[in-house]
């Protein structure tokens, strides 16, 4: 998913082959006149078929912008146990009942609507947490040996996803 929707991923060039670019939503501005209708805009041109975003993450800063416009409307989403019980502590805002979270990683003023379901991690052949044979170095009095896990995450419909860019207060 980057901003401009664009390049190519998997061999498939996006630039001639349109169905493989991301969505997009540039130059949003300021978050409190065009951030919730860039949200929607965002979100809908995302939706294909019954396949939607099922979360949100974004900068804290734009999380709190965010979490400011609608400071009205504030609801939380809790989640009960397995077995019906108890709640899990794991609050957070919803647009569309897509959580809404933050996450330091994001590039400033960016917002990403993914969809699990189209995004996947696959293990590399022969290194699905191999172990070689353990060694003895020849300046320690111990054996080590080193765990392979060799992986990639995968994309199968880049249009189901979109990015907010440009974002500011």
């Amino acid at each position: 998913v980057n901003d401009a929707g664009t390049g190519t991923v998997g061999n498939i060039n996006s630039s001639t082959n349109t169905y493989w670019q991301n969505q997009k939503q540039q130059s949003v501005g300021s978050f409190a006149s065009n951030g919730v209708d860039k949200m929607r805009a965002g979100y809908n041109s995302a939706l294909y078929g019954s396949s939607r975003p099922d979360v949100i993450f974004t900068t804290e800063a734009v999380f709190g912008y965010y979490e400011k416009t609608m400071a009205s409307n504030e609801r939380y989403l809790t989640v009960t146990g397995p077995d019906g019980t108890g709640k899990l502590s794991f609050p957070h805002l919803a647009f569309k009942a897509t959580p809404v979270l933050f996450d330091r990683a994001c590039p400033s003023g960016t917002m990403y609507l993914l969809n699990s379901n189209h995004l996947f991690f696959e293990m590399g052949k022969g290194k699905d947490f191999v172990t070689t044979p353990f060694v003895r170095p020849e300046n320690q009095d111990a054996k080590v040996a080193q765990i392979l896990v060799y992986g990639n995450l995968v994309v199968d419909s880049r249009r189901t996803h979109c990015v907010l860019s440009g974002i500011t207060a």
